[in-house]
């Protein structure tokens, strides 16, 4: 199919277009044999997901589908194209391209001008005269001003091309990646929206006119450009292991990827940067750090830097909020981190011992992409006096079969969660522990915000399901509702710590030992449980709500964990409360519902009137919910 826009493109989505496609490419490198070449996915790299690859000439962008085609894109010829080192490829940071096409397909991207590294000679070239050459005898441990900033595709296009429209298009796709978590999972959807489809055109055929502004430095470093090219190919796809932390992906060009001017060739690395892991001269690092076996090469001195000055600055943000605040001691700093064999039975003991005098518990899961297909690595079950951290990264399956699972799988002890959707899901598939006797808070928020604001929906609740868009509820997330109902800094700051260690790295649940703010922030989310389900439940709970609350909790349980294939886009996870979760005022149960008819995105049955006429004679049924978020992807 052809794009919609003003550059000539080629979205190849089937087979059969496969081979034309391919022939047509071919036929234009006969004449030409410069391509531009960008790759798009999920967690772009060796782990994560190649969805998309885009090859342009100047006149004509192939947007090749890999989620629908597979390998075959690579194995009807493609592969040979990219393989073909005599074919000139222009890239904009080819490091996770590289990656990715060669562990996830083995192809071995070659031939390539990166013109992010281009820029870099361009700026070099442009600046003001510079103390580089007179900075030639400083030990290179010293030479720290020579550390440089490289920039974003936007950015050069915004500098150097000067292109409303197709910085414009740039942006519009920069917003869905940006909405929420799990945006960038918009790649594995399909149909591509026309958005992400102009997104791609201008990634490739962007590429072209910033060759073309660069054209006269390319000419005259043109072979310091292909050795420099060679190695940006090779950073990621050569190592042994990848980190995916701040020292290995940053905003800085790594050293020794540009050779000096005047020669090809790079000084002998010899000795191991502590923090990169990659190999420098031993003059890159100091004395000191040669003395202590503390190697940081220049880039990492400035990473670990920048990362100092952001924590300080939050640090002292959180404590310019914490002035008027009490000092009493927290409950949450009452933890046990349960991480060896021989304090298993003690805690789970003692655990069971406080149970016999309050029968409520609250329970939070953490870990890795949490659900079936993620890992789960710690569980925090608390009373209110105490949190008992369990690391099931280091006991396994015996934190559940020396008697957790049991409490757990128990319907008469009491559980509060906050959405237990992730948890429960993780639990079963992952231990084979069925969580049960639960009320959720992330659901007890919504019946207390509907109390609080009766009548917010007015007359939306009485018209037919399928027009009734007025009546869907926003969740809200955890640190929220703490803010909102509790307002404790003290809490707040905890919570925050943990987020901001989290998004630095996004597997940092696996690595041990547990950090102090990890642990802090497990606590936060167990312990916080019971004063916020004091101030809801006390203005939110009669007897009727509370049986209401439990109806809704067992179906959040079993939301996730009962499907038989989990899709983890943004249909089935969003902002929105799904419907028919919570039973209608006066009802206890769905059974008055007959669920007979599937919407086509969240694959969830609902009775018929839940879909106009029109979707229904189209078989293109879609709950209220998932129009919703189609409507806030539509390009």
């Amino acid at each position: 199919m052809a794009a919609k826009g003003s550059h000539d493109c080629w979205l190849v989505d089937h087979d059969v277009d496969l081979k034309k496609a391919l022939a047509e490419l071919k036929g234009k490198l006969e004449r030409n044999t410069r391509l531009a070449v960008d790759c798009e996915g999920v967690s772009l790299s060796r782990k994560g997901e190649l969805t998309v690859i885009v090859v342009a000439t100047e006149e004509k962008a192939y947007i090749f589908d890999v989620v629908k085609l597979g390998r075959a894109v690579f194995t009807e010829g493609l592969g040979e194209i990219l393989e073909d080192k005599s074919c000139e490829k222009l890239t904009f940071d080819c490091r996770q391209d590289s990656d990715a096409l060669w562990h996830q397909f083995n192809v071995k991207l070659t031939g390539v001008l990166d013109l992010q590294l281009l820029e870099i000679l361009y700026r070099r070239e442009n600046a003001e005269p510079t103390s580089r050459s007179s900075t030639k005898y400083i030990r290179r441990s010293q030479r720290t001003k020579e550390v440089e900033k490289i920039y974003g595709f936007k950015r050069c296009l915004e500098t150097y091309v000067q292109d409303e429209e197709m910085v414009k298009i740039k942006e519009e796709g920069m917003k869905v990646f940006k909405k929420d978590d799990d945006a960038r999972e918009v790649w594995k959807e399909r149909p591509l929206s026309e958005r992400l489809v102009q997104y791609c055109v201008v990634d490739a055929m962007g590429v072209f006119k910033l060759f073309e502004k660069f054209k006269g430095v390319e000419s005259r470093e043109k072979l310091r450009l292909r050795v420099a090219s060679e190695r940006y190919l090779d950073l990621y796809r050569c190592q042994a292991e990848r980190l995916y932390d701040g020292y290995e992906t940053n905003n800085f060009l790594p050293l020794d990827i540009i050779p000096e001017k005047g020669t090809l060739n790079f000084p002998l690395p010899d000795t191991e940067c502590t923090r990169c892991h990659r190999n420098f001269p031993r003059e890159e690092f100091s004395f000191t750090q040669l003395k202590n076996g503390e190697q940081k090469c220049r880039v990492c001195k400035e990473v670990k830097r920048l990362d100092d000055v952001a924590e300080n600055r939050y640090n002292n943000w959180m404590r310019n909020q914490e002035e008027d605040y009490s000092k009493a001691q927290s409950v949450t700093d009452d933890c046990w981190l349960v991480d060896h064999e021989v304090d298993l039975k003690k805690a789970l003991a003692e655990l069971k011992g406080k149970l016999e005098r309050n029968n409520r518990l609250a329970v939070d899961c953490e870990g890795v992409s949490l659900s079936r297909k993620g890992e789960l690595t710690v569980i925090v079950v608390a009373t209110e006096e105490k949190a008992y951290i369990f690391d099931v990264l280091k006991l396994g399956r015996a934190v559940f079969t020396e008697g957790l699972g049991e409490i757990l799988e128990d319907k008469s002890r009491e559980k509060l969660t906050f959405d237990c959707r992730e948890d429960s899901d993780a639990l079963w598939h992952q231990f084979g522990v069925k969580l049960a006797g639960v009320l959720d808070l992330q659901l007890l928020e919504i019946l207390y915000r509907r109390k609080r604001k009766a009548g917010r929906f007015g007359s939306g609740w009485d018209t037919s399901p399928g027009q009734r868009t007025s009546a869907l509820e926003n969740v809200n997330g955890f640190r929220r509702c703490i803010q909102d109902y509790l307002g404790d800094p003290d809490l707040i700051r905890k919570k925050d710590k943990g987020v901001l260690a989290i998004k630095r790295d996004q597997e940092v649940w696996k690595k041990r030992p547990l950090s102090d703010d990890l642990l802090q922030y497990a606590a936060v989310d167990a312990v916080s449980m019971f004063p916020l389900y004091n101030k809801l439940q006390s203005g939110a709970m009669n007897e009727e709500e509370q049986v209401r609350l439990r109806v809704a909790s067992e179906r959040y349980l079993d939301f996730q964990r009962n499907k038989s294939v989990r899709t983890h886009d943004k249909y089935e996870r969003n902002a929105y409360l799904p419907l028919h979760i919570i039973p209608a005022k006066g009802s206890l149960d769905f059974s008055q519902l007959t669920s007979d008819t599937a919407c086509t995105r969240c694959k969830r049955n609902f009775p018929h009137d839940e879909f106009t006429a029109k979707q229904l004679r189209e078989g293109e049924q879609k709950c209220r919910v998932c129009i919703k978020m189609e409507n806030e992807r539509r390009y």
